[in-house]
């Protein structure tokens, strides 16, 4: 028994086990307001759907004049951090075209430097508090894609950030992790580096101190150290804690232990995109859409929140699939970043406690089998059996720890040992019933 759950440990069967429970628990987040609604209510959503590229014709491209109005209504309703979740790896050549009844007719060039001015006016506003994170899309040699803003990245107005999300390749295809880093070298020299992603350097701007994340990029670079931790100041006081990424053969190594704390809690679920659910769990308030007279939503206030902004029309590249349904990329991180800051955190439970569980297990039904006749025995088996899959899911459900009795595997072995028990004492007992008599006969 001790053998078999050693070895499962963290072998394809295992992890479908424990991916399978999540999805029934993330469906039973669903009607849950534990702390959703807290962290729900700072982290907004602003983005074009497939209403907003009809009026815009189903452009290719995001018109990136109308992500600077966006961005401008996020900055000038204080907004604390503003996350851009596109890719501005390459520059917009589309020719001069008007779109939504503009009067005058702009190029793609156009549009970005519309943009490129939003983002610098922000930069130097002395008395902006408001953060901006810029995605960079790197190549697979850990290169990074030139960017038509990086020039004004800063590290204290503009931040440089990675997207990078990852799925579990043992089992599914699901998007379940979101990744603390990403390693990158220089195109030129070769330097390393370190590219935070957006979930971690969001909640850190949002709620902690970004120097903590600068000192620890030469402690991964050139450390031995596994975990690394900064100070999160959310609702309450709390050292969150990542980990090294382990890299095998030179690629990212999926389903170590440490990646199963960067599991992501889809708690946050539009209403109107490709999703298992028919209703949505974002609060109407907290999220808007482009509009071509401005977001259809005027309700919103971004005083000291999480902004996002991205797509999600149907023509978006940029969606994955989650144990919820197809969700763009937006909304994936946008869980990652209430994972991050929400009250509890999924993580692995110590295999010493599943030895201990099942150590327990073990003796409980040799005693019950040993003590009751097999049929009472069975019966109380069967019964525990049941009551040991609720509560074991309950207790997961209210402390996400992946905590399993292999109930099954621990009665069927017990059973047979405590028959064989039996039978040992029972041969036993005739034996020496037998040598008695044998004795009494010579007598």
């Amino acid at each position: 028994m001790l053998f078999f759950l050693t070895i499962t440990k963290d072998t394809a069967i295992r992890q479908s086990f424990i991916n399978g429970w999540f999805d029934y628990y993330i469906m039973f987040r669903m009607d849950s307001e534990t702390d959703t609604i807290n962290v729900a209510h700072d982290i907004v959503f602003l983005d074009f759907d497939n209403k907003s590229f009809q009026t815009l014709n189903r452009a290719d491209m995001t018109p990136r004049d109308k992500v600077a109005a966006l961005l401008k209504m996020a900055y000038l309703g204080n907004a604390k951090v503003i996350v851009l979740d596109f890719d501005f790896s390459e520059p917009d050549y589309r020719p001069a075209q008007i779109f939504a009844n503009e009067e005058i007719s702009l190029s793609g060039l156009d549009r970005d430097q519309i943009l490129f001015e939003t983002i610098q006016q922000i930069k130097n506003d002395s008395s902006a508090t408001t953060k901006i994170l810029v995605p960079l899309v790197t190549y697979a040699d850990k290169t990074v894609k030139h960017n038509i803003f990086e020039s004004l990245i800063d590290s204290k107005t503009v931040f440089a950030v990675t997207p990078t999300l990852t799925t579990n390749q043992i089992g599914d295809n699901y998007t379940r992790f979101w990744l603390p880093y990403l390693e990158v070298k220089d195109n030129k020299t070769g330097d390393r580096d370190i590219l935070w992603s957006i979930p971690l350097l969001t909640s850190v701007l949002y709620a902690g101190d970004f120097d903590e994340l600068e000192n620890l990029k030469t402690k991964i670079l050139t450390g031995n150290e596994d975990s690394f931790s900064v100070n999160i100041n959310y609702k309450q006081k709390k050292e969150f804690t990542f980990y090294r990424e382990t890299l095998k053969n030179g690629g990212l190594l999926r389903d170590t232990t440490a990646l199963q704390y960067n599991r992501i809690q889809y708690s946050l679920i539009p209403a109107d995109v490709l999703t298992q659910f028919p209703f949505g769990t974002v609060q109407p308030a907290n999220i808007g859409h482009w509009r071509k007279g401005g977001l259809d939503n005027q309700r919103i206030d971004f005083s000291d929140k999480i902004v996002i902004i991205g797509r999600s029309d149907g023509d978006c590249a940029d969606f994955y699939s989650t144990p919820c349904g197809i969700l763009p990329g937006l909304y994936i991180h946008g869980n990652a970043i209430f994972s991050i800051l929400g009250k509890t955190r999924p993580h692995l439970t110590p295999l010493y406690k599943h030895l201990l569980i099942e150590l327990y297990l073990i003796v409980f039904v040799a005693y019950l089998f040993l003590g009751l006749s097999e049929f009472k025995a069975t019966g109380i088996v069967c019964v525990l059996t049941v009551l040991c899959v609720i509560l074991s899911y309950v207790y997961f459900c209210y402390t996400n720890e992946f905590v399993y009795f292999v109930f099954a595997f621990t009665s069927e072995g017990m059973y047979n040992f405590a028959n064989n028990i039996q039978r040992m004492l029972n041969d036993g007992l005739i034996t020496i019933e037998l040598s008695f008599r044998r004795f009494r006969g010579r007598r």
